[in-house]
């Protein structure tokens, strides 16, 4: 099961989101040690959008249409830049 990550590990926004980052691997990891999810292993596909708006809609495409992620942000603004492309190739 492919899971996104979709955080700045560069430019301005670094300081921040690497930790987010890691924090999600680490919980990929432990989920995945405990047998995963229904059985299957998670596969995190980490982009960076370094810290640039109109890129974190580029990446937000490419989880969906090259990687074939489902992926929700978690911020507001992150949001409403990652939705049209959400929109565009919701299944």
């Amino acid at each position: 099961i492919k899971v996104g990550i979709l955080h700045s590990l560069s430019g301005t926004m670094a300081i921040s989101e690497t930790s987010l980052k890691d924090t999600a691997l680490m919980t990929i990891n432990e989920i995945n040690a405990a047998g995963g999810v229904l059985g299957k292993k998670l596969e995190p596909v980490v982009v960076d959008p370094a810290s640039d708006w109109p890129l974190f809609a580029e990446r937000t495409r490419q989880l969906l249409t090259k990687d074939k992620i489902a992926i929700k942000p978690k911020k507001k603004l992150r949001y409403l830049i990652c939705n049209p492309n959400i929109q565009l190739y919701r299944t």
